[in-house]
């Protein structure tokens, strides 16, 4: 057990059978550190090549907190837990500061804030449900939150970023709304219950906004101030097609029950 204000020139010991090494000191930080719990239960390893800092905090009852905090490292971060549930790999390139915190409970909250960091963050929930990745080019500032009671909330806010945002809800109904000022991006939204597909691509358009709503009916409404697109919207009942091509229009708005 060891504590989050230990220096980092001061190596962690690896705890093997009860017995606790003595402590080894480096002065340049070009290392390997290892540390494993007494049970057999867990390994966690971390090699930096040029960091500053690592700080690891961890609690020995079959629970675990893991918090790193990195001012100037280019560092792989896997934190993994005991009980063979979940699996969390973030790689960054070039980022200030990386913060995760993760109760051991089977239920998980993640919190990653990047100030200027060109990150692939990947958040999975541990029940098999649900898989959401997020590439961000240039972005300023990726906040996602999820609550881990089998349902989930993630509110993406993007300033200036080409980027893919996906909001769902976990009940087996789920709600997307996707706003984007200035991006060429590709946005897919479908339903959970096989029932549905919908595709949408933009080529130079300002503006799309999709609310459907997923108990059986549809509600589909779509403006385009200055796009050259295809609409196509379609009952899930297998009733009704209806397919709409705009040449050089300003504005289709079509609503359907």
């Amino acid at each position: 057990m060891f504590t989050s204000r230990q220096p980092f020139p001061t190596l962690l010991p690896v705890v093997r059978e009860g017995k606790v090494p003595e402590n080894v000191t480096q002065q340049d930080s070009r290392s390997y550190i290892a540390a494993r719990s007494e049970r057999g239960e867990s390994t966690r390893e971390c090699s930096q090549q040029d960091s500053r800092s690592y700080i690891a905090a961890r609690s020995e009852r079959g629970k675990s907190t893991r918090e790193c905090s990195q001012q100037d490292s280019r560092s792989y971060i896997a934190a993994r837990s005991e009980r063979g549930e979940s699996t969390r790999e973030c790689s960054q390139q070039d980022s200030r500061s990386y913060i995760a915190a993760r109760s051991e409970r089977g239920k998980s909250t993640r919190e990653c804030s990047q100030q200027d960091s060109r990150s692939y963050i990947a958040a999975r929930s541990e029940r098999g449900k649900s898989t959401r990745e997020c590439s961000q080019q240039d972005s300023r500032s990726y906040i996602a939150a999820r609550s881990e009671r089998g349902e989930s909330t993630r509110e993406c806010s993007q300033q200036d970023s080409r980027s893919y945002i996906a909001a769902r809800s976990e009940r087996g109904e789920s709600t997307r709304e996707c706003s984007q000022q200035d991006s060429r991006s590709y946005i897919a939204a479908r339903s959970e219950r096989g029932e549905s597909t919908r595709e949408c691509s933009q080529q130079d358009s300002r503006s799309y906004i999709a609310a459907r709503s997923e108990r059986g009916e549809s509600t589909r409404k779509c403006s385009q101030q200055d796009s050259r697109s295809y609409i196509a919207a379609r009952s899930e009942r297998g009733e009704s097609t209806r397919e709409c091509s705009q040449q050089d229009s300003r504005s289709y708005i079509a609503a359907l029950r």
